[in-house]
């Protein structure tokens, strides 16, 4: 299994894939690193916005798997 780290926003306006509108959460980034997806959510927050990191587990066959024991 893989881990990807996806660093989520609030858009605020502008053009940003043509159907998202102001107050959408987008996918800024997608990274492999805990190191780089924190320090990119860090330089967002730093800049006004709001901000999330999202752990995602790809599974062998590129699946999302889901952690049933996280959820309880």
């Amino acid at each position: 299994m893989t881990e990807l780290f996806l660093v989520n926003m609030v858009h605020e306006g502008g053009n940003y894939g043509g159907i998202t509108k102001a107050g959408d959460w987008v996918c800024f980034r997608a990274t492999h690193s805990l190191a780089d997806a924190s320090d990119t959510a860090q330089s967002l927050r730093e800049a006004g916005r709001k901000v999330r990191v999202q752990s995602v587990l790809i599974g062998t066959s590129g699946q999302v798997e889901i952690d049933i024991e996280k959820l309880s």
